[in-house]
């Protein structure tokens, strides 16, 4: 699960990003929180507070939709 998923989930934004199956779906290692709460067979509840800025790699993890920063540099250099 992508830190941005929820987002994406609530704006009902799924099916823009490519579907639920593609996006979101990286093998990114657990966090304590998230390994704690999976051996309970609970969801892991995020602060907004402790959601981090949102950077482009991020919401790029979320939705397959938006741009990784090396494609958005790559085509101003281009251009």
């Amino acid at each position: 699960m992508a830190t941005y998923d929820f987002i994406f989930d609530r704006l009902g934004l799924r099916d823009w990003c490519g579907g639920g199956a593609e996006s979101g779906a990286t093998d990114k290692p657990l966090s304590m929180a998230e390994l704690m709460a999976q051996a309970q067979g609970e969801e892991v509840q995020v602060a907004l507070w402790d959601t981090p800025f949102p950077s482009l790699d991020a919401l790029h993890d979320a939705c397959a939709a938006i741009p990784q920063s090396r494609a958005l540099t790559r085509g101003l250099e281009e251009g």
